[in-house]
């Protein structure tokens, strides 16, 4: 019965060992988080038996469907919002809510999106819009007509 019992402990040792390698070597780098699994040991009348939660990780981006875009024009030439949101809605972006103009000027194009869109979704929607766009926070104050939307683009000098 005392081997029993330190079989357990040593089980259980190497369990959180286990546990706590998982926190040491992932560096993260991948951009995927995960969530630490919790382990449980029961011992009933037979063998003990070990049972682990299941290790969850961060989902992908949404698809372009899914995201509702604005796209403002402040210093590109006329009509370069209207031609940029044709583009996006070409690249699977069909949730456009249109184009508008955008005052005062801004020196760069960029992404900018409403929290729980502001990483994977910003990311690849400044890739669709190419040029050099950077990702940025959602302007507080908020542009005109752009409630509605989960991401803006500002299309710049």
């Amino acid at each position: 019965m005392i081997s029993a019992g330190r079989g357990l402990v040593i089980i259980g040792l190497f369990i959180v060992l286990g546990i706590a390698l998982l926190f040491v070597v992932d560096d993260g780098s991948t951009g995927s988080t995960a969530k630490a699994s919790s382990t449980t040991t029961t011992q009933g009348s037979g063998p003990p038996s070990t049972t682990a939660a299941p290790i969850t990780t961060a989902s992908a981006a949404r698809p372009p469907a899914q995201v509702k875009i604005k796209v403002y024009n402040a210093g590109k030439a006329q009509g370069s919002a209207s031609k940029m949101t044709d583009q996006l809605r070409t690249a699977g972006y069909t949730n456009a809510l249109g184009a508008a103009d955008l005052k005062p000027p801004q020196t760069g194009t960029t992404v900018s999106c409403k929290p729980g869109f502001d990483g994977a979704e910003a990311a690849a929607l400044a890739t669709a819009v190419g040029s050099g766009a950077k990702v940025a926070p959602f302007p507080n104050p908020a542009p005109a007509g752009s409630a509605d939307a989960n991401c803006i683009v500002i299309l710049g000098t």
